[in-house]
């Protein structure tokens, strides 16, 4: 019985081992189109990084908390938002191959007004606040990596404030259509609402007009 229960127990290590050393190529893949990491400095920041997995659904990072991870997202879907008299209000959404946090309260250290969450299973590389300020020491390069990250989160974020106030209803969900055709199909309609600024039932007699008819 114990030999049986060790056996198992080298075939998930073996299959955990092979399933991380993945996640460091596609890792050091991305990182490798703004720097030139040999293999040795990877092995070395490897040591310094850490998978995790989270449950769809899950929430990462809570408002007020403060934020001290960048999470590099290897496949998954993740969302920001927060609430507002007892509705969650959706700001952002962050897909695969993309640095995923909380930024203004990761780059200030101050407390986070908004929730991350996994809105699927998702697959991470976790490098905490610190050792990337370490990294940037070592290797002013590195800074192109977040400040990138970071860009695209406020870029993302005037673009949306932008559409809100300009675009009506329709031309809103049309652009988001437009721009996350994949997303749109798996998204459920209050998560797509919450973030378009549109009632559930409104964004459903939209999507209803817009359907192709036979």
């Amino acid at each position: 019985f114990k030999k049986n229960i060790k056996n198992k127990l080298k075939i998930f290590k073996k299959a955990n081992k092979k399933k991380h050393q993945k996640m460091k190529e596609i890792f050091f893949d991305y990182i490798n189109n703004f720097l030139n990491f040999s293999e040795e400095e990877q092995d070395y920041y490897w040591e310094f990084c850490e998978i995790k997995r989270f449950k769809k659904n899950e929430i990462i990072t809570t408002e007020g908390a403060i934020e001290n991870y960048m999470y590099y997202n290897v496949n998954g879907l993740f969302r920001m938002f927060f609430e507002h008299e007892g509705e969650e209000i959706t700001t952002l959404f962050l897909h695969e191959n993309q640095f995923v946090s909380v930024f203004d309260s990761f780059l200030t250290g101050n407390i986070s007004k908004y929730n991350l969450q996994a809105i699927t299973n998702t697959d991470v590389v976790a490098i905490k606040r610190e050792l990337i300020y370490l990294l940037y020491e070592l290797y002013p390069k590195a800074e192109k990596v977040g400040r990138l990250s970071a860009e695209f989160y406020y870029l993302e974020l005037s673009k949306h404030l932008y559409n809100s106030l300009i675009l009506n209803a329709t031309d809103r969900y049309n652009d988001f259509v437009k721009n996350n055709h994949e997303l749109a199909k798996v998204l459920p309609i209050k998560c797509i609402s919450s973030y378009l600024g549109i009632h559930p039932n409104s964004l459903s007699r939209i999507r209803a007009k817009l359907k192709p008819k036979n």
